[in-house]
Parts: C-alpha cells; structure tokens; sequence
C-alpha cells in the first residue's frame, strides 16, 4: 500500500494508480482531501434524506440555521457572505422559504430603503430533529473510527478550515462564488 499506510483505502488505491501513471506526481493532498470530500458526500446523502423528508433541500436549510445561529434576523448582504454566495443566490435561496412562511423579510430600522430576513418560529422547530439525525448519523461513523484514526483526523482539521475559509472569502472577493458551491455544501453551516 502506498505512502506506509497500515490498512488501506479507495484513496490509497487511487493516489498508488496515479503514482504508476505519474511517476513522481505529488498527491499528497489527495489523502486530505479525497477523504473529506468522499466523507462529505455520505453525510451529504444522509443530510439530503432527512432534510427531505421535512419539506427543505439544503440550500434553504443553510439559511433557517443561518439565521437561527444569528439571533434569527440577519440582512442579505449578511447572508450573502456568511454563505459565500451572490446577491441573486441570497435571493434564490429565499424564495421557496418565504412563500412556506419559514422567513419573511421586514424593513430594516436602520437603513428604511433596505430590508432584513427573520426567521419565523416553524423554521427553528425543524432544525432540531435534523441536526438531531444528521449528527447521531455522524457520531455512529466516528465511533465506528479506532482511537489512532481519530488522532490522526481531528488534530489537522481545524487549522485547515481556517484556511479554507480564507479561500473562499478570495474566491467570492474575486467574483466566482460559483466555482465553490461544492464547498457551501458540505454541511459545514450546521
């Protein structure tokens, strides 16, 4: 198995495929980032499901527990870039919550041209049971993982989403938020 790993993975076996393609190609960062990603995208499917089954998808479950996180009423320009989405995505994803009564949007006391968005008591019900799901779902995986697995993955990840936070505050900076919807999608608004 490559790079003296133990036991090995899909990740293993992809990054030992590409060494024999490309010989001396660093994929160093295959062994982060394949893991997060192929992690994300079970408990991405997992969130999918139990979102579903109470009316939302996950671009409007971002913004419930976004507000919810707030206080409950927050501007679009704050939605905006806590979501590291555009204006018109803000408006997108607002749509369907407002016409279900889960947000309304009411005059904002400080500037009377603009508007803010407050969540309505029904939305904060439905976070709860989702996050209840999703999270037990996560924490059977992880009690699932051996003691030096969970040394290995949790003491790196924290710096590292510093830095990719900063990466995506450069990327909407720049202009193109559409390039990293993948990264507003992995779940880490809950």
């Amino acid at each position: 198995m490559p790079r003296g790993h133990l036991e090995g993975d899909y990740i293993d076996e992809v990054r030992g495929q590409r060494d024999t393609i490309f010989p001396g190609l660093d994929t160093s960062m295959v062994a982060l980032m394949g893991r997060i990603s192929r992690i994300a995208q079970v408990v991405q499917a997992r969130s999918d499901a139990v979102r579903a089954a109470q009316g939302i998808v996950c671009r409007e479950f971002d913004v419930i527990s976004l507000l919810a996180r707030h206080g409950g009423t927050l501007s679009p320009t704050r939605v905006s870039t806590e979501l590291i989405i555009s204006g018109a995505g803000v408006t997108k994803r607002l749509k369907r919550p407002s016409s279900a009564g889960f947000i309304t949007r009411i005059p904002d006391p400080a500037d009377g041209r603009g508007s803010l968005v407050r969540l309505a008591a029904e939305a904060r019900d439905l976070l709860r049971p989702i996050l209840e799901s999703v999270l037990g779902f996560v924490g059977r995986l992880r009690a699932r993982r051996r003691e030096p697995d969970r040394q290995l993955t949790e003491a790196p990840l924290p710096p590292w989403s510093r830095v990719f936070a900063l990466a995506g505050r450069c990327v909407v900076a720049l202009g193109m938020a559409g390039s990293i919807g993948v990264m507003s999608g992995l779940g880490h608004h809950y």
